[in-house]
């Protein structure tokens, strides 16, 4: 019998079918080969633990390389990361974690910031800033002899601003928690104080371990505030000089106060604490912010949030009634 050849249309149908099978075999086949989608997030592993990164760039203080993962871990901006660890005036202070951990048993005496002579200095300051402080005043409730007795007992109207380098105390302080450093504590404080007994050895020891901890972490958070700060203020972290405790400008905010209390006094659009109009809003919307009333208990808690001494503010509210007597 004759085979009959197929009409080429039908020959086209099932060579067109063929294709689309042999296309689709290819293409599940490489479906099923391809890895599963990675959906946990950046610097995790699958099972949801934190991954070490790997730094990209080299530094110059590897001494801080374990304070730059957590804070690669914890999203700081990578080029401004590699800048401050490759920065000349970047240092290791283990001084600065002492200060910062243990301080110091000697009690502060805040006495002369309320004697004649200061009271002198500040209503000098008072009157010839009367009208940027009036201002600061009606706009946020708070007295221009507070805010006045803050500048004064803080930096002296920017004359005492702090020659730390900013970044160095932070860096340094992050690493407190380290078993060396916290040996170095102890140490340090067995040089200042002897126990009585062990039960109080044990008690000072705690208290520097957990103390050092603490410190470490809250370091970190104010290296990440820098990160946030060189974004939004005209003050460069390089160039950031100020107390033992890393506050800075007149009215001596840390990173993380200039992003949460600053405030442009001079309508300029800039918030520079080392301009007395901006220092002058910035303490006064800190004390508002942070609870500033009209009873004492409430005026003692604001200070007391600027600083948790209760001698520090027990002199600025002094001080700010000597002043207002002379109102």
């Amino acid at each position: 019998m004759k085979n009959k050849q197929l009409p080429y249309s039908t020959i086209f149908t099932l060579l067109l079918n063929s294709a689309l099978v042999i296309a689709g075999f290819i293409f599940f086949s490489a479906c099923s080969s391809t890895p599963s989608v990675n959906l946990t997030k950046p610097g995790e592993t699958s099972t949801g633990e934190l991954e070490t990164p790997v730094n990209p760039l080299p530094y110059r203080h590897t001494e801080f390389s374990s304070i730059a993962d957590t804070l690669l871990r914890r999203g700081m901006d990578t080029m401004f990361l590699m800048q401050l660890l490759n920065d000349d005036r970047l240092n290791f202070e283990q001084n600065l974690i002492k200060i910062n951990v243990t301080g110091t048993r000697k009690k502060p005496d805040y006495s002369s910031h309320y004697n004649k002579l200061s009271v002198k200095k500040a209503q000098e300051f008072l009157e010839k800033n009367r009208a940027i402080l009036q201002e600061a005043e009606q706009k946020y409730d708070v007295p221009k002899e507070a805010i006045t007795a803050i500048l004064w007992i803080e930096t002296k109207f920017g004359t005492y601003l702090g020659k730390n380098y900013i970044p160095s105390i932070f860096f340094s302080v992050a690493l407190a928690a380290t078993p060396e450093n916290i040996a170095r504590n102890k140490e340090a404080m067995y040089l200042e104080y002897t126990p009585s007994d062990s039960i109080q050895v044990r008690e000072l020891e705690t208290k520097i371990e957990l103390r050092a901890k603490k410190k470490s972490l809250w370091a970190i958070g104010e290296l990440l505030a820098l990160d946030t700060l060189r974004r939004i203020s005209p003050l460069s972290p390089f160039e950031l000089y100020g107390s033992s405790a890393g506050a800075f400008g007149m009215s001596q905010f840390l990173p993380s106060s200039y992003i949460r209390w600053s405030a442009d006094g001079n309508g300029d659009g800039i918030k520079n604490l080392f301009e007395i109009p901006d220092a002058i809003h910035s303490v006064a919307n800190y004390l508002k912010i942070n609870g500033w009333g009209n009873t004492r208990a409430a005026q003692e808690k604001a200070v007391f949030h600027y600083n948790n001494s209760k001698d520090y503010v027990d002199a600025v509210l002094r001080l700010a009634e000597k002043l207002g007597e002379k109102q």
